[in-house]
């Protein structure tokens, strides 16, 4: 993609190529839609799950919360399953709908480590590791249909990678 491009328009700027807002997790319990100049929080998203990542597609108005509860120790835990929301926004970046996504169950002992949206927003990309103590275990790629919950997996068994000896991205 080309880079973004400042461009001044009377005493007000626009950015073009640039998504005119974003989604940020601010806390385990706020996520917020804010405008990319300015910053001006524009729409709030609150939990009782924490949520702990958020991916969006090419549309700049699909996005995927990741919500799910952790334990803090000598190394992070992910009790229970996580859940995945659906927020779409308005083209003025309200929030339009914010719905739970039907995902089969991850397997029992594992953590999300990682997600993307594609571009049209039809398929979730989901990392999971089933690693523990610093020890890797199962890594696997789970991609979602989002309209039926189908999904195909890829996975390895740890990593002899000394530069990342946890796994892969």
């Amino acid at each position: 993609s080309s880079p973004a491009t400042y461009q001044q328009e009377g005493s007000a700027g626009a950015f073009t190529g640039v998504p005119p807002y974003y989604v940020a997790v601010v806390n385990p319990s706020l996520a917020v839609v804010r405008a990319t100049a300015t910053g001006a929080t524009l729409a709030r998203v609150t939990t009782r799950i924490p949520f702990v990542g958020v991916t969006g597609a090419a549309d700049d108005r699909t996005f995927v919360l990741d919500a799910q509860r952790q334990v803090m120790g000598p190394t992070v835990k992910w009790p229970g399953q996580p859940v995945f929301y659906r927020l779409r926004l308005s083209a003025s970046g309200a929030e339009e709908s914010f719905t739970r996504l039907a995902i089969p169950a991850l397997p029992k002992g594992t953590a999300v480590t990682g997600l993307a949206l594609s571009p049209d927003g039809s398929k979730l990309a989901v990392e999971v590791d089933s690693g523990h103590n610093g020890q890797p275990g199962l890594l696997e790629i789970r991609v979602y249909t989002l309209a039926t919950g189908a999904f195909r997996t890829w996975s390895a068994h740890g990593s002899d990678d000394p530069v990342d000896p946890d796994g892969f991205t």
